[in-house]
């Protein structure tokens, strides 16, 4: 972060009454005080649910000069579209609306949020339980494909394994731009490429969890257990 910056943020929230106010805890999240840069990022503050692994953090980003809110869903972070702005005052309009929202629907599912592009690739419907393990070399599904997450950019989370133990994981995503299921995965952390789960289908989808999900997650575990 470039000199000046930080500080003059710090001058911007000195009196910011908003975040002053903000609760300890609030729909089982508790708050936490960051003040924190990260590269060209000053975070501000999150409010963190460790059962479920989920949290939002609030923070000044200096490469677009814009306050923006991010979501974390197990290891997976992503910004809020619906929280972004230059200037304070709007960005505290923009959190006091959708802010709780946000939250409540990071622990609670709702179908109203899956695009109907979604359900037509059938995924909400798919009778996956003997196809996904629950439990698969420290892996868990964390995320299931009949309760996809939106995120940025057309795409959802339809499937996820966590082993947040080794700080790995196993995404499946869908992006309703390209009409494509692909994988991104991690181990301890780094990526880890991997197209072998490429499918434009649900039944190509099938066929390609049923031939390499078991093996990419032992590898996984494998180079994370290395690290």
């Amino acid at each position: 972060m470039k000199d000046g910056t930080q500080e003059r943020i710090d001058k911007e929230i000195a009196d910011w009454e908003y975040m002053k106010n903000l609760p300890k805890t609030l729909q089982g999240y508790y708050y936490r005080d960051d003040h924190e840069v990260i590269d060209d990022i000053y975070n501000l503050f999150s409010y963190v649910n460790d059962e479920t692994h989920c949290s939002i953090t609030v923070f000044y980003h200096e490469a677009t000069f814009e306050y923006k809110l991010s979501q974390k869903i197990g290891m997976i972070e992503f910004c809020s579209i619906e929280c972004i702005a230059e200037k304070l005052d709007e960005f505290e309009l923009l959190l006091r609306e959708h802010m709780e929202d946000i939250m409540y629907g990071m622990n609670h599912f709702d179908p109203k949020t899956v695009s109907l592009l979604v359900k037509q690739t059938g995924i909400t419907e798919w009778d996956y339980k003997d196809i996904l393990p629950q439990e698969f070399e420290g892996f868990s599904l964390y995320i299931h494909p009949d309760q996809p997450i939106r995120i940025t950019n057309g795409s959802y989370i339809v499937c996820d394994y966590e082993n947040f133990e080794l700080n790995s994981d196993l995404v499946v995503y869908y992006n309703m731009f390209r009409d494509e299921f692909y994988v991104d995965s991690r181990a301890n952390d780094a990526p880890v490429i991997n197209y072998e789960f490429d499918s434009y289908s649900l039944a190509e989808l099938q066929e390609n969890i049923q031939k390499y999900l078991r093996p990419t997650l032992s590898a996984i575990r494998e180079s994370a257990e290395k690290k």
